[in-house]
């Protein structure tokens, strides 16, 4: 869905500090990196329609989007992601009764 200029949204996970989260990118249009439109991740700033690696994240890490308002008659298609929360407690095996 196109996103509309001057957005300003975060994301944060409540989750075990001990937990980690897979994060991955289906989608990924922002405009150029020149009008200040980004998605940031811990230190790390993404934008235009480079989609993103997959990537691990702590449970304190946040997730920040922005749309600058100079641009706020264009629009862009915007980002979708998915994420998978990891537990270190997660037991896996065969287990016979």
């Amino acid at each position: 869905m196109p996103y509309e200029g001057d957005n300003y949204c975060t994301w944060s996970f409540d989750v075990d500090a001990s937990d980690t989260i897979e994060l991955s990118f289906n989608f990924f249009n922002l405009s150029d990196c020149k009008y200040f439109d980004y998605v940031q991740i811990g230190r790390k700033k993404f934008c235009g329609s480079e989609k993103p690696s997959p990537m691990t994240l702590r449970a304190s890490d946040t997730i920040v989007f922005r749309s600058s308002i100079m641009r706020i008659s264009w629009k862009h298609p915007g980002f979708r992601a998915t994420y998978q929360i990891k537990s270190k407690y997660e037991c896996w095996g065969t287990v016979m009764f």
